[in-house]
């Protein structure tokens, strides 16, 4: 994975962010937003996984703070913060967010519902493929998918099987 770099931070991918202490850089989109007035909570997902970012009216940046109940649903963001054990947080551990930064805002409402819940037909998925992975359930299609080619390729190659590929002519 890309190691990029903020404010001295090094990126850290959800996934590890449970076993640190300390600031973090965590990039991704947002899941969900709740505003609970003087505390908001992003969950925040990347390709790793999600965690609970919690912003605190005294101990966030202000601008921050008020960004935080604007942001859409898949708006990609970068956030600092500091990770924190937890026991109301999914996982054990939330961060406590500095600062926001908006990478990418997203279209409000979404053109198709990423929901585990969505009852968007087909056609229309399709149309928004890019939003449809998104979908956990989507997702289980590819990770199965996959694991299914990679042990079929692992048992052609241990029978011998010689993997070619060859260029596709367009005409």
């Amino acid at each position: 994975m890309v190691k990029e770099k903020k404010d001295g931070l090094e990126r850290t991918y959800i996934k590890d962010a449970f076993s640190k202490k300390g600031k973090v850089l965590l990039k991704g989109w947002v899941h969900e937003v709740r505003d609970l007035s003087k505390v908001r909570f992003v969950i925040l997902k990347d390709v790793s996984g999600q965690i609970q970012t919690v912003g605190i009216d005294s101990k966030t940046d202000k601008e921050s703070f008020e960004m935080m109940k604007t942001l859409n649903r898949e708006s990609v963001i970068s956030i600092i913060g500091e990770v924190k054990e937890s026991k109301q947080a999914p996982g054990g551990k939330e961060v406590l967010v500095e600062k926001i930064e908006v990478i990418a805002k997203a279209e409000h409402p979404l053109p198709i519902d990423v929901s585990d819940f969505s009852k968007t037909e087909l056609p229309k998925r399709i149309d928004y493929r890019f939003l449809d992975l998104h979908r956990k359930e989507t997702q289980a299609i590819f990770k199965i998918q996959s694991s299914i080619q990679q042990a079929y390729m692992e048992f052609m190659i241990k029978e011998g099987a010689v993997m070619a590929q060859f260029p596709s002519i367009i005409g």
